[in-house]
């Protein structure tokens, strides 16, 4: 079948190994991706870690997910949640964080691949993005994810405007040495907002991918 975004089927073998790894919920899962390869698209682990407090405490299982290279943002976020929360560093093939994606309620995630992984399993989003990057990369749907665009357009650091360059939708190229987030500004609010809004939506409200 044609579709307008990428889909993926999850195997038996990936719910098994989730299911090793994680156990068997006793109630709704949600997870959060902190890292990314490109520090630039990092929203501060300090804003995870306060969406990981808001959840847990709304009743979620958390899980923060991240690759060995990602360790030590997911060890910031646990830390500074302040509330029982799991971490899942390199506890997964790719095929098991799939599968672990899939039994999730949400996924809150900076732009990068899990987010593209968890979206493609069916799983509702919050994705954080330099806005040069939603307009290239973010999916169109809006009835299982919330794209949030960061709008900043030049370097926190120097001030360079970021926005020309070789390779226009990534942030600092060209002109630009520093590697510092430009998604810092979106505000935690709004990421809890488009978060309930998929957990919870109005009665009628359209699911649809």
């Amino acid at each position: 079948a044609v579709t307008v975004v990428p889909t993926l089927s999850v195997t038996d073998a990936d719910r098994a190994q989730a299911r090793a790894v994680l156990g068997e919920p006793d109630r709704p899962r949600v997870a959060l991706h902190p890292g990314a390869s490109d520090t630039r698209r990092r929203w501060p682990a300090r804003r995870f870690a306060e969406v990981a407090r808001t959840l847990h405490d709304d009743g979620y299982e958390v899980l923060v997910t991240g690759t060995p290279a990602e360790r030590a943002v997911v060890d910031e976020v646990v830390a500074a949640a302040g509330v029982p929360v799991r971490p899942q560093v390199g506890t997964l093939s790719l095929g098991g964080l799939a599968a672990a994606y899939a039994g999730c309620a949400l996924v809150v995630s900076n732009d990068t691949g899990p987010l593209h992984l968890a979206g493609a399993v069916g799983t509702p989003t919050v994705g954080v993005y330099w806005v040069g990057n939603m307009i290239n990369g973010a999916t169109p749907l809006r009835g299982r994810h919330r794209p949030i665009a960061a709008w900043t357009t030049r370097c926190p650091v120097c001030g360079v405007d970021c926005t020309p360059g070789i390779y226009p939708h990534r942030p600092g190229d060209g002109n630009c040495p520093h590697r510092d987030s430009f998604v810092a500004d979106v505000p935690v609010v709004e990421v809890l907002e488009a978060a309930a809004d998929l957990l919870h939506p109005e009665p009628g409200a359209v699911t649809a991918p």
